[in-house]
């Protein structure tokens, strides 16, 4: 059976270091788990689309193999925001 997950992780720098912002299992928006595509790919639309209308960014597509990933980076590149996609086989 195949399952689509829809992440986002933030990542940010800091007096040159670069932080990773932790998943929150319990906050409805860090991870999404879908049992079909087309429900993923929408979620995943429309994460990216809120990234694109409420955020100053540069976008970058990092998409590979199965998985479809679009980076964020604010305007400064001290933070990015990054959405995935992700097909896996589960049994």
């Amino acid at each position: 059976m195949k399952v689509y997950l829809v992440s986002i992780r933030t990542f940010f720098k800091e007096n040159n270091t670069d932080y990773a912002m932790a998943f929150d299992p319990k906050d409805n928006n860090d991870l999404k788990l879908f049992a079909n595509y087309k429900d993923a790919k929408n979620e995943f639309n429309n994460s990216c689309k809120f990234y694109r209308d409420n955020f100053s960014v540069i976008e970058k597509n990092a998409s590979y193999n199965d998985e479809s990933t679009i980076i964020f980076y604010n305007k400064c590149r001290s933070v990015r925001y990054i959405v995935s996609l992700i097909e896996k086989e589960v049994k």
